[in-house]
């Protein structure tokens, strides 16, 4: 067992409060691959190590390093790293423990997946998902989610060109994507959502226009329960894999002029609470996108997308299919809704791409920036608002709500003085923080800052869906911590004579104390 302490490095907030962080030496760990939350326990895997992170005391405890590296020290060319890291139920695996550990990526420059105990992060089993081959570098991005009893991740197989692949292994069955650019097309995957029946996968790929292709962007989704090929056609590989394209434009105010497309998805995020509560209509996703991926000045957009949208998009019978450059159209009339009753097989095989592309609910987009590029993103729900958290290429945090189909910004800071973006961003929907990580570090920011109010005035004014004035302690707390009902933003028409007699109150006892001392000073001097 190895017990390390890690260095801290504190940051402060424009409010005043402190963002911590974990920075961890490039000498020790030179990449940091994935990592997952479990309360005040994070465990983090980065190219050759795997550890076990305590937060306590204001710094992050490092007291497990489990796995060994078979690469020589200062080998760079060496493939080791720990990509994949998920908690997940032992039982799917076929272990009698509630909670274990999946840790994927290449040991030795071998693809390698493992389930450990959360205690010791000892080794339980190796698992081999199908055709997977953990991505040997940080650039080709690998995801990977558990869900519905099944480990669904995408990965490249690797022989004289790298092929993009969706996979599900699960203790009965395994299932692929077909090794076809007509289904991912050198395919840059962004996030992986389950969502309610269904898994969505948010990626980029070149078109198929000739003969000049461009990268843009892709949504494919497939069924949880996806019931597979035979023989004959998909043999293992996914039966209900269908994508589409999915368009972030900013609608142009000139006539003759097209709007304005962000091509470019660099992330998806959805409140945890709109993912387990399939009965709401309103629930919504949102994306980042930018215009230009590498260039001096890129822009960004979010936009949110619907969730009932975008199951009712991939019910389309409109298919396209693309033979060197050119296009036909097709109606595929066993297309339906159920995944019980998927299509044909034979449509299934010959035609995945929907013509129709997944639009956003709103008339443009949620929120744009210029020659700034948005890096990762996360969202929470609270109090029925949904709160974004964003990250920039600058190292700018920013917290925005959205009410309404409204976003506005609540918050923004910056964290460090550097070139290493945050790359990921989770919210823990059972606590008060965000942790987000960078090639080289590990942050857990606070999730709110009400203390930093000092009225009633400030703390309505501020509009964060986190904050409100409690009337039992008379002061800007948490929504979650004041035993009576708080005033926040929601009662904006109302809050003016709130917090107005919360003034008069606090001058009131204010006047009583200076005339009590003044009559204590006129006794004393007589």
């Amino acid at each position: 067992m190895l017990v390390l302490f890690l260095c801290l490095i504190s940051v402060s907030f424009t409010s005043g409060q402190s963002a911590r962080y974990a920075k961890f030496q490039e000498s020790y760990v030179p990449a940091i691959g994935d990592f997952a939350a479990n309360g005040n326990v994070v465990y983090l895997g980065a190219k050759s190590k795997i550890l076990k992170l305590h937060f306590a005391r204001r710094e992050f405890v490092a007291q497990f390093e489990v796995l060994s590296s078979k690469c020589d020290l200062g080998d760079n060319s060496c493939s080791d790293y720990t990509q994949h890291v998920l908690l997940a139920d032992g039982r799917l695996f076929g272990e009698e423990l509630d909670q274990v550990a999946v840790t994927c990526g290449t040991h030795g420059g071998r693809p390698r997946c493992v389930i450990r105990g959360l205690g010791l992060l000892n080794v339980i089993k190796e698992i081999r998902p199908l055709q997977f081959a953990a991505a040997s570098h940080p650039t080709l991005t690998s995801l990977a989610v558990v869900h519905d009893n099944a480990f669904y991740y995408t990965s490249y197989v690797t022989n004289d060109t790298s092929h993009p692949i969706l996979g599900m292994y699960s203790q009965h069955r395994q299932l692929t994507t077909k090794l076809d650019d007509k289904w991912f097309n050198n395919a840059q995957f962004v996030t992986l959502l389950p969502i309610d029946r269904h898994l969505y996968v948010f990626y980029k790929e070149l078109t198929f226009d000739y003969p000049s292709p461009i990268l843009t962007s892709r949504v494919a989704r497939v069924c949880l329960n996806d019931p597979g090929g035979n023989k004959l056609l998909l043999h293992k590989h996914f039966r209900t894999f269908t994508k589409a394209t999915i368009t972030c434009t900013s609608p142009s105010t000139m006539a003759g002029v097209p709007d304005y497309s962000y091509n470019f998805i660099d992330g998806v995020a959805m409140p945890h609470e709109s993912l387990t509560d399939p009965s709401r209509e309103d629930r919504m996703m949102y994306a980042i996108f930018s215009n230009i991926p590498n260039g001096p000045c890129s822009a960004s957009a979010v936009c949110a997308y619907n969730v009932v949208d975008v199951h009712s998009s991939f019910t389309s019978d409109k298919f396209v299919k693309i033979d060197h450059g050119t296009t036909t159209q097709h109606t595929v009339s066993s297309v339906s809704d159920s995944c019980e009753e998927p299509r044909s097989l034979y449509d299934a095989h010959k035609y995945n791409f929907l013509r129709d592309p997944v639009r956003h609910t709103h008339d443009g987009p949620l929120n744009t920036a210029k020659c700034r590029r948005y890096t990762a993103i996360g969202a929470d729900r609270i109090n029925g608002i949904d709160v974004i958290f964003i990250a920039t290429d600058d190292m700018t945090f920013v917290k925005m709500a959205v009410n309404g189909g409204v976003a506005y910004e609540v918050d923004s800071f910056r964290i460090r003085k550097e070139t290493n973006p945050i790359t990921k961003i989770v919210v823990d929907p059972n606590a008060n923080y965000v942790l987000a990580s960078g090639p080289d570090y590990l942050l857990r920011i606070p999730i709110s800052q009400c203390k930093r109010f000092n009225d009633c005035n400030s703390c309505v004014a501020s509009r964060d869906p986190y904050c409100g004035w409690c009337p039992t302690y008379n002061s800007c707390v948490a929504t979650v911590s004041c035993p009576k009902p708080v005033t926040n933003y929601l009662e904006e028409f109302e809050t003016a004579n709130i917090c107005y007699n919360y003034q008069r109150l606090n001058n009131n006892n204010t006047r009583r104390i200076k005339k009590v001392k003044r009559k204590k000073r006129r006794k004393r001097r007589k």
